[in-house]
Parts: C-alpha cells; structure tokens; sequence
C-alpha cells in the first residue's frame, strides 16, 4: 500500500501497517496506480512516473506545472493542473499539448481541479470557477498542420506527401516543398530550382530516394534536402508516374501520354489512349494510375476504368458483365485492397468497387452513408478499413459492415474539402489525408477507443400533443388517442447532433426507416392495433448503441370491439331468420292464393260447362217441343174442346208450352 502525504511518499506494509519505504518529495498533491503497474505521483512542480519498488531515479514526465489530476487513455495521460488549463501527453513521443485559455477562447478557467475518462473515450475536465468541461475525444484524434500555427506551412493547399525516416513528412503543393519533423513539430522548406513557373505534381519514393514529378520533368531530393533535376525527363509535363514491379518507370504525362521507362529513364515506349487503332478508348485525360498485385495496369480516366494490355501495347474500357451502365466515369483515384479489390474514387458519382474476378462494379451512395458525391483520395488502415478524401469532410469506410463514417472540420479535420491523390501511409500505420487548409494526420487505432455501447433513452412520449410519463411498458390508449410523438437520444454525448438513428415499427412498417441525425418521429392517426416501435442509433463513429422497444396499444371503439361484433352477428343471424320466415311466409301465401285461384277456375269452368250443358239440352229439348206445339195447335183447332180427343189435345199442348217456358227459362238464366 500506498500513501502520500504533503511532502513524502510512504510505502505501507498492509499487514503489519509498517512502513517499509518513504520518499521525501515536496509538495505532493496526487497520487494514483497507471496501466503500467507504476505510480503516478504530482506535486506542485511535477508529475513522476515511479516504479512500485521505489528505486531510484524517478521518470519525470513533465515539469513545471502544478500537477492536481490525473487519467490516462490508449496512448495518452491527460493532466489537471494548477494555471495551466488541461494537459495531454503523448505516452509514445512525450509530446505535451496544452489545453489553455490563451490556445482555446472556449476554455474559460485555466484552474482544472480534475479530469475523468468517460465509457465512450471523452474527457471531462471540472474547474475551480467556471464549471465542467468536455473535450470530445474526436475532436483530439486528428493532428491539424496548417499555416496559421507558429513555424507552419506557409501556403494552405497540400495535394502530396510521404513518409520518411526518423518520424520526418514530406509534403508538396503546386509550388513548394517542405519537410516536416513530428517531434520538433516544425517545418522545413526544401531548396527548390530557381526555375521560373515549376508546377509540382507527384512524388515517389524508392529505398532511401525521393523522387517529384513536375511540368519540368523528375527531380531528385537529395540528402542536402536540395532538388536536383533528371536531365532525361525535362521535357515532360509530368502529372503522375509510379515504379513497377519489375522496374519500370510508368509516366504520366499532361497531354495524356503513357510512357514507359527503364531505370535510367530511357523511353521504352510512348502511348496515347485512344490513338491506335487497336485501342477500344476514346481519348480522355489520365488521373490516376494503380498496378494491381498481380502486374496489371488500370487507369483512372474522364471515361472510366481502362486496363492496360501489355502484350498489345493497347487499352481498353473496363465494362460490368451484367450492365454496362454501371460502370463509373470521371475517376478521380485508385486503390487495391489485400483482397485484390479494386476501388474508385469518382467526381459526382460516389464510391466504386470492382471485382476483376467477375468483372462487376458495385456502386457506394447516400443510401450506405457516404454523403459525398466526390471522392479524391483513398488510403486503408490496418485493419482494411478504407479513409476517403472527398469534397465533404473526410469519411471511414468498414468494408465488413458496408457502413461509412463522416468525420468533418468540427471534428478537427483540416476542411471539409480535400485535394486528389493527396494521401498517404505511414509506416506506423499513421495516415496523412491533405486539403485545402493543410493537412490531417492521425491513427485509426484511435478511432477503436469507443467500443462500448451507450443506450438509447426515450427522453419524451406524446400523445396528442399531452406528454406521458410514469411506466412506459405496454402503453394501452383509447381509439381516439392515436396521435404519437416520440423524441429519444443516444447516451453519447460527443457530438450528440452526430448520432444517427434508425426506426421500424412492427404493424406498421416492415423495414427499418433511416432517420439521418433527427431524432423525433411522428405517427399519426393509428388505426387500433398494438405497436412495437423498434429504435437503433448509431454514434458518431458508427458505434451501434444498445436498441430500445416500446409497446403501444391503441384500443377499438366499443363499436368496435368483439362483444359489439358478437351482438352484430347475432342479431344479423335473428334478422336473417325472420327476413327468411316472412319470405316463406310469403311464398306459402302466395301458393295458396294461387291454388285457390285454380280451383275456382275450375270450378267456374265446370259450372260454365254445366250451363253449356244445360243450354244445349234446352236448345236440343226445344227444338222438338217447338216443332210438337206446331201441330198441336191445328189439331186443338180442328177439335172441340169439350170432347174426349180435344180434352186430350189440350191436355198434350198445356205440357207442351209448360217445358218450352221451362226451356225458355233455362235459356234466359244461361243469359245472366
């Protein structure tokens, strides 16, 4: 055990409770355990590093600061102090860099009474008068040379660098060179020709040369850091060029001309694209040139992807198998991955990746988060991660996840826009992406401290426009409470309006709905239904953060609900049954009606028959009866009355014209 007092250090046997060590040191105000299993020990004018057994000399880290705090990171400790505002230092180069009122306006007490790593990597930094403070660790992951800080470039524009020994950067623009030393943090001009209108183009290194392409031809740097001229390329207006595997020189010149070297510079060979008639290429200006590992030539034109054919000595347009019009134009950069993959950066078109393989491009847009249309400049990291410099900010590509990170000026990248081909990979895996305002030089190891997944809180639930609160798990509403509001927030709070989010909601939609950096929604009029709203969000650095659900229930209408459904059918099923009762009842009736009708027809029918009947007998009984009373009537006249004979006579006739009146009768009812 340890124990520090004002002025000693005591080491304490946690046993017995007896000293075993002391050292005498003044002033002593902090004391803490590094990763290193050392000790961490400030005073008022230093900050120690000492071993647990004590011995002797101590490692001073710093001095002459009032050391009050101190944590650590990956690769830095980050010091409160005493008057001198929050200090970084580097665990591998000691390099110290304040954090001080007079270098940052916004920090505002140069008092810090203590500093705290957060989960995420941010740091906060508490003060005596002017309260906390939080340093986003993005914003400190990015080294910014630019001509405004002191023994800096003297022009903005970078559009090339290389990496040297002894931790030295070269670096180019159109017009100077310069030689840049990260320890001193200084910069060197290298002695360029008294040439009047040299244009600085490439650069190229080989073993321990230096090789920079001009509209004067090649040059040399030599170990004097002076540029001297190769005598055989002066007449090139050299745009790029690059060493083969097999030595030769590849040159790329301003009227677009691809010329081939040997190791002194003797022409091999000078080709235009698009000149000879084998070629399949119409001419179009060069941008960049890539052997790939197994020895082929691609070219970076105004017309798309161009292989070279060596054995032919022609080019020919790079075509996808499946649609040709799939293929990029305008290329600004090439770059091969350990996969063998080639990638192309292109001028409002996005990113490209191309498959030699199966001859197949694949397009990369907004829709996978690269927001930018330009893409000048690509380099991978260790881990195969692609870094692009494009026209909107500098952005990380995880070829794993098909997922793009953006990283813009506030996050303390030099600009927004950057210069094509101006890239490069240091040894220590350091990369160096030039633009406009200077140059970016960082470690992508510094982007994997924010591993850990901060959760996303549900800050505010609205329904119609009334804010719940209380318990949020299985929200039930009635029908008419269908309008919903919800505003939720990942717990990661540098760069928080960074954080991008993602919704789906299951009964509603079936696919996650990209939210970009807003983080409210808005549904409504919902039909009754239960919801399940599933919320991602994703930190600045592409970091998922753990999801969250919530459950919403929207209720039927009484009208609605199964009861009022059952007593629908039921009382559908009654007014069926009586609908079809007073139909058949109807129907019954009406057979009825008609097998009465059709009996008294008949019946009328058969007493017409009848009277038809009797009507013919009578007519048939008449007929005789009148042609009997005929003659009766002249006997009664040729008889007396009052004899026997006339007496019957009468008698006969009397009958006689009593049936024809019965006849007559018959006939006359026949009438009615």
């Amino acid at each position: 055990m340890f124990v520090a007092t004002k002025d000693a250090l005591h080491q304490i046997d946690t046993e017995s409770l007896k000293e075993i060590d002391s050292i005498h040191m003044k002033g002593i105000q902090f004391l803490s355990a590094a990763s290193d299993s050392s000790l961490l020990v400030g005073t008022s004018r230093h900050l120690y590093s000492i071993s647990r057994d004590m011995k002797r000399p101590f490692n001073e880290l710093i001095s002459g600061y009032s050391v009050l705090d101190v944590t650590e990171t990956l690769f830095f400790y980050w010091i409160a102090t005493g008057h001198n505002g929050l200090l970084r230092l580097s665990k591998e180069t000691h390099q110290l860099k304040e954090f001080n009122t007079s270098d940052y306006p916004e920090f505002k007490d140069d008092f810090v009474t203590c500093v705290h790593v957060d989960k995420n990597g941010n740091i906060w930094a508490g003060t005596r008068y002017q309260g906390l403070y939080l340093i986003s660790k993005q914003n400190s992951r990015f080294y910014h040379y630019h001509p405004g800080k002191p023994r800096g470039l003297t022009q903005s524009n970078v559009t090339g660098m290389l990496g040297l020994e002894g931790g030295r950067i070269l670096l180019m623009n159109p017009s100077q060179i310069w030689v840049w030393t990260k320890n001193a943090d200084a910069v060197q001009s290298v002695q360029c020709p008294e040439s009047e209108g040299v244009c600085y183009s490439s650069l190229w290194k080989e073993d321990d040369l230096i090789y920079i392409g001009s509209n004067q031809g090649l040059f040399r740097l030599s170990e004097q850091k002076k540029l001297e001229p190769i005598n055989k390329t002066k007449v090139l207006d050299v745009v790029s060029f690059w060493r083969r595997q097999n030595g030769i020189w590849i040159i790329i010149t301003n009227d677009n001309a691809f010329i081939q070297a040997d190791a002194d510079f003797n022409v091999i060979s000078r080709i235009v694209p698009g000149k000879m008639r084998s070629d399949g290429v119409p001419p179009g200006q060069i941008m960049d040139v890539l052997e790939t590992h197994d020895g082929k030539i691609y070219l970076a034109t105004e017309n798309g992807l161009v292989v070279f054919n060596e054995s032919f000595l022609s080019f020919s347009i790079v075509q996808d198998q499946s649609d040709q019009y799939l293929s990029p134009k305008n290329i600004n950069c090439l770059f091969e991955d350990e996969s063998g993959k080639i990638w192309a950066g292109t001028q409002n078109d996005g990113l490209f990746s191309f498959c030699p393989d199966g001859q197949s491009f694949k397009r990369y847009d907004a829709s996978q988060g690269l927001t930018a249309t330009s893409v000048y400049s690509i380099q991978a990291d260790e881990q195969q991660r692609l870094w692009m410099g494009t026209d909107q900010g500098l952005f990380r590509f995880n070829t794993n996840h098909n997922r793009f990170t953006r990283f813009t000026a506030s996050d303390g990248v030099q600009d927004n826009r950057f210069l094509p081909r101006s890239a490069s990979r240091l040894e220590t895996g350091e990369l160096l992406f030039g633009g406009v305002n200077g140059y970016n030089l960082f470690h992508p190891r510094l982007f994997e401290v924010n591993v850990r997944q901060s959760s996303i809180f549900l800050s505010e639930l609205q329904i119609n426009n009334e804010s719940v609160t209380g318990d949020l798990s299985n929200l039930v509403f009635n029908h008419d409470q269908n309008d919903v509001s919800l505003e939720f927030a990942l717990l990661n709070y540098a760069h928080a309006g960074r954080n991008t989010y993602a919704i789906k909601v299951d009964g509603l939609t079936e696919e996650w709905v990209d939210l970009g950096t807003r983080n409210t929604v808005f549904y409504n009029n919902l039909t009754p239904g239960r919801y399940m709203f599933h919320i991602k969000g994703w930190s600045k650095d592409g970091v998922e953060g753990k999801p969250v659900q919530l459950s919403i229930t929207i209720l039927s209408p009484w009208w609605k609900t199964l009861s009022a459904y059952a007593v629908y059918f039921i009382s559908f099923i009654l007014v069926t049954g009586l609908l079809i009762r007073f139909f058949l009842q109807r129907i019954h009736l009406r057979n009825r009606l008609q097998l009465e009708t059709m009996r008294r027809q008949q019946s009328e029918e058969m007493i017409d028959f009848k009277l038809q009947f009797f009507t013919n007998v009578s007519h048939e009984i008449r007929t005789p009866l009148t042609l009997i009373s005929g003659p009766l009537q002249r006997l009664a006249d040729q008889e007396q009355l009052h004899s026997e004979k006339g007496r019957q006579i009468q008698i006969i006739r009397q009958n006689t014209n009593r049936l024809l009146r019965l006849v007559e009768q018959l006939l006359d009812f026949r009438k009615l």
